[in-house]
């Protein structure tokens, strides 16, 4: 498992100078959000109404009075103060780390829109339940289950520090990678390959200037060329009926039996056995299949390469990779010895799985016993759903629960190696508690004053109709792909090779070629055997690989239009769109669920702007100039 993304030195530095000093103000008590609570006399769409004269539920935003003073920028680079939350400075680093758990934990990326919603959630769970103090207790209140820590984040935080004390404790002996390369040199042994040269004529009883005579005769004078140190790939290009013909024979690196071509195919035996006779420069004699004949070209060649353990050192491959095998070994033992050390167990007889109800005692781990809904609270969403998927089948079931007491043994065993105890985790795990109860507060808040109804989900899909129309479109697709594994040479060469091959192909379609004849013989996707045609579609709705290459190009494209080079991963694409319509927007069913996502992530930017600005209207909260760098306004808050 990765170690969390905050250097030791940096969480050395940054705990001692400040994170256990701003403790206080990270992790508030629940006392005072319960005694607020207490306080509620109005339900909560009732007080935004009195407080934002009727908020509407989608864009409307709350104004900033304009005596809010900015604080003035200080500290250092990593260290700006961002801003000043009820008398308490929040600073860049504390950010930074903050970030870091979050990605960490929830497994999200950190983008420009994602730093600006952390900074947001910083200064929101210190301030929502100043803000919103009539919303009921229920909203924010702790799953009932028989565990310290409860939400997936802290199980998660848990785990991974228990995987990065496992490895550091598996630090391999020489003899151990020893043992690891002797296991795994297959994954690294390099081939035996040459970089290989094509010619082929074609020969035909039924034509006489392709009698397998006539053929012979002008192959044995093309080879004489060869001979002679003509260019092999001159040659291939004038004379050569193979589609590889056009890029002078070129058919790249190849090993013995190694899927080639269009096709992706093994060479014929009878050619590979030819070519693998050849030594760098050397011109093949003529080699005769059912096909017609053959001239082979060895332009380099690679022997095999099997590595040694200072080969996978001086790589970077070891320590590291014998390190994560031998503590999965200890972590898979673990899990083992913590499951029989709490006598773990699933209580329902496999047949009845399917029948639980949500308060029938699943699983059991030591005295704590487990229910359906318990279950259902810790870990959200994702369980529900996987229960849902696995319902039906006893055995899947089964596996289903038997990795539920997996997970629940590494939050057992964390506790018994006392991770929980350590002062970063410590801290770590009150955030993450007070991020869940934010998050819980929020989603009520925007359920209350922010209400999705049926005829708001219409009157969306109507006001954004135009915009919804899905462009449909029919054209080729050729696609020409490197091959990331080719030895020889790096990746960034392979993709080179194969871009400037796509290239040649653009220019020879803008010459007027039939492309539907060079993707025949050129492209490399599923639509190569049909001319790369792609019928008229609707773009968005093509879900074959070349069909979304094609759909994502096109919409770019006016009819009669070819594209540039377009790379995706290792795959070089050219488009041709012959024509395009406008198309229709889909039905209201189809889109309903993505409208009301939009819809929603719209109304919690509305609610983040109208908590943060009542925030600062209630002076308690200043945001400093250097939060403009996260997206945020320093005067407005927006």
């Amino acid at each position: 498992m990765n170690a969390m993304s905050p250097t030791k030195t940096m969480l050395i530095s940054l705990f001692s100078v400040c994170a256990l000093a701003t403790q206080s103000w990270c992790a508030p008590t629940q006392k005072k959000a319960r005694q607020s609570f207490s306080k509620q006399s109005t339900p909560v769409a009732q007080e935004v109404k009195q407080t934002t004269s009727s908020l509407p539920v989608q864009k409307q935003e709350s104004k900033t009075s304009q005596n809010v003073s900015v604080k003035t920028d200080l500290g250092t680079p990593g260290k700006f103060l961002l801003a000043t939350v009820k008398g308490k400075e929040l600073r860049e680093d504390l950010l930074t780390t903050y970030s870091n758990l979050v990605a960490d934990v929830e497994g999200v990326l950190l983008n420009e829109k994602r730093q600006k919603e952390l900074l947001q959630d910083l200064v929101l769970q210190q301030v929502i339940f100043d803000v919103l103090t009539t919303l009921p207790q229920e909203a924010v209140r702790d799953p009932d289950i028989p565990f310290p820590y409860k939400t997936p984040q802290e199980l998660t935080l848990l785990k991974m520090r228990l995987r990065e004390k496992l490895e550091k404790e598996s630090i391999p002996t020489a003899e151990q990678m020893k043992q690891w390369v002797d296991k795994n040199a297959k994954r690294f042994t390099r081939p035996e390959q040459i970089h290989a040269f094509h010619l082929f004529m074609q020969t035909s009883k039924d034509v006489a200037s392709s009698s397998p005579e006539q053929v012979r005769k002008r192959m044995k004078e093309v080879k004489a060329l060869a001979d002679k140190g003509t260019s092999f790939a001159l040659l291939a290009k004038q004379y050569s009926e193979a589609a590889s013909g056009k890029l002078g024979g070129d058919i790249g690196w190849v090993s013995r039996r190694m899927p080639i071509g269009p096709e992706a195919k093994p060479m014929n035996i009878v050619l590979e056995n030819a070519l693998f006779e050849l030594q760098p420069g050397q011109v093949s004699d003529i080699v005769q299949t059912s096909h017609g004949l053959h001239l082979l070209y060895c332009a380099d060649r690679i022997t095999t390469y099997v590595p040694t353990v200072d080969d996978l050192v001086s790589s970077h491959i070891l320590p590291r990779s014998a390190q994560v095998e031998l503590a999965k070994e200890k972590w898979d033992a673990g899990i083992r010895q913590t499951r029989e050390k709490y006598n773990a167990k699933l209580l329902c007889d496999g047949s009845k799985l399917d029948s639980l109800t949500t308060d029938m005692p699943v699983v059991s781990f030591g005295k704590d016993t487990w229910t359906l809904r318990q279950l259902e609270e810790l870990y959200g969403k994702s369980f529900t759903n996987a229960f849902r998927r696995y319902s039906g089948s006893t055995s899947t079931l089964e596996m289903f629960f038997d990795s539920v007491l997996n997970e629940l043994a590494a939050a057992y065993w964390a506790l018994d190696e006392k991770i929980d105890q350590q002062d970063d985790v410590r801290l770590y795990l009150s955030w993450l508690r007070d991020r869940s109860r934010m998050k819980k507060a929020l989603a009520a808040f925007i359920a209350e004053a922010y209400p999705i109804t049926e005829d708001t989900l219409r009157k969306a899909y109507e006001q954004r109709k135009p915009l919804l129309k899905l462009p449909e479109g029919k054209g080729h697709i050729i696609s020409i792909k490197a091959e990331p594994t080719t030895v020889g040479m790096s990746r960034d060469e392979a993709r080179k090779r194969a871009r400037e091959k796509a290239q040649q192909i653009r220019e020879e379609i803008l010459k007027g070629a039939d492309i539907e004849k060079l993707a025949k013989e050129v492209s490399s996707d599923n639509r190569a055997s049909s001319g790369g045609l792609v019928e008229r579609s609707v773009l968005a709705y093509l879900n074959d690989p070349a069909g979304r290459m094609f759909g994502a190009v096109a919409s770019l494209l006016k009819a009669g239009e070819v594209s540039d080079v377009r790379q995706f991963g290792d795959t070089f694409v050219i488009v041709k769109l012959d024509e395009r319509w406008e198309g229709e927007a889909p039905p209201f069913d189809q889109i309903r669920s993505r409208l009301e996502t939009s819809l929603m992530n719209e109304n919690e930017q509305a609610a983040r702007r109208y908590i943060i600005q009542t925030a600062m209207k209630m002076k308690l909260l200043q945001w400093a100039n250097p939060a403009a760098k996260y997206g945020i306004n320093p005067t407005t808050g927006e």
